[in-house]
């Protein structure tokens, strides 16, 4: 082989090593974009996520504390005999109700 061929071999083996070194850097940010893209819509999906969560926990949390409060507040009414008719029987039945559509909302996504 002759200084020129050697030559032309050593410039075109930095020339590869150049090449593979910017590509090798090119897929190592494209790498980090991708995942720093998918860790994004991740949080975006989780924080969706828990934002539908939390808005059905606190329509439960409504209706566990209707299924308390009503039969509470009667039972106040008749301990007093605020009302001349008692309605202690149906704010109770009332308040079961809720409290079990609570236990059933809690058991199944049929009901939120």
């Amino acid at each position: 082989m002759n200084c020129i061929s050697k030559l032309y071999i050593h410039i075109n083996i930095n020339q590869q090593a150049e090449l593979a070194l910017i590509l090798i850097g090119l897929c190592s940010v494209l790498i980090y974009k991708i995942y720093n893209l998918k860790s994004i819509i991740n949080t975006k999906f989780i924080n969706k996520v828990n934002e539908a969560y939390l808005a059905k926990k606190e329509y439960q949390n409504y209706i566990l504390f209707l299924g308390i409060i009503i039969p509470i507040i009667e039972i106040i009414f008749h301990f007093f005999k605020l009302r001349p008719k008692s309605l202690l029987l149906i704010n109770c039945i009332i308040g079961f109700l809720f409290l079990t559509i609570y236990i059933l909302s809690t058991k199944s996504k049929f009901f939120f």
